[in-house]
């Protein structure tokens, strides 16, 4: 879907039925602690209707493992806002767990000031003192972590996609899926600093290094690869491909608590 395409463009009016529509949604749903900071052009006003993104950040109260059905709750919320509109989104996933350690958060250090400077918090509590941020990182973490943020957004979109944009719904699926599975790899090599080659060849090491971790849905994943034809069928049933991503996410964020509690900063 493209704006000015095959969509209208949408105006300042859509931008802020928008904002005001999401903020309902989510406010109604009583989504206790969740905080939605908006920050960029939007918020400073110099924004330009149709072409312009307005860029945000939901931070979940939780430590790492995000509540599945509170995020799926913000998807609707956002579906609905987003409804006959189409405004361009830029809106970041994170935790309060993640954002207080660092390691996986995905802003760097340059956003320090400009978030304290800009942003604005328009849900929930200000969390922006309790949020560290890195100034470099290794290649490893650094991918896990855009790997992190990339599911946790998808999965944040997936009832707009499913809606909207089916084709995007299922790339950003496979996406989950794939950083999951990658994710045994990066973690496994944060801890030990070997690099595994084989896609599900650290599967043994996290089990033995990181027994809280439950390795169910990578072991789905990984005889869905082996058998393409039974994940072809998961594309056409919405509420299975919900079901498999959230499962996995959350094995990905499990790694990342096991790792952020068991090795020193």
């Amino acid at each position: 879907m493209i704006p000015g395409y095959d969509t209208k463009r949408p105006n300042k009016k859509n931008y802020d039925e928008f904002k005001n529509k999401f903020i309902s949604n989510i406010s109604n749903n009583n989504l206790k602690d969740i905080s939605l900071m908006l920050y960029g052009s939007y918020v400073r006003g110099d924004y330009i209707p149709g072409r312009s993104d307005i860029d945000g950040v939901l931070i979940f109260p939780d430590n790492v493992i995000i509540n599945k059905e509170s995020l799926l709750k913000c998807s609707k919320a956002l579906e609905l806002g987003l409804r006959d509109t189409h405004i361009p989104i830029q809106i970041s996933i994170a935790d309060l767990g993640t954002s207080k350690d660092g390691r996986f958060n995905s802003f760097g250090e340059e956003f320090e000031n400009y978030f304290l400077d800009e942003a604005k918090i328009l849900i929930g509590p200000d969390y922006r003192n309790q949020i560290r941020y890195l100034p470099t990182k290794s290649s490893i973490l650094h991918t896990a972590t855009f790997n992190l943020r990339k599911s946790r957004t998808g999965l944040f979109k997936s009832f707009y996609d499913k809606e909207n944009d089916y084709t995007s719904l299922i790339k950003n699926f496979e996406k989950g899926l794939e950083t999951a599975v990658n994710s045994t790899k990066q973690i496994a090599y944060l801890t030990d600093k070997n690099l595994r080659t084989n896609k599900f060849s650290s599967l043994k090491f996290i089990s033995q290094n990181y027994p809280n971790v439950n390795l169910d849905s990578i072991e789905i994943i990984k005889k869905l690869f082996q058998n393409p034809s039974k994940l072809d069928k998961i594309y056409q049933n919405f509420d299975e491909m919900i079901i498999l991503w959230s499962n996995s996410l959350n094995t990905f964020e499990s790694l990342v608590k096991e790792y952020i509690e068991n090795v020193p900063k």
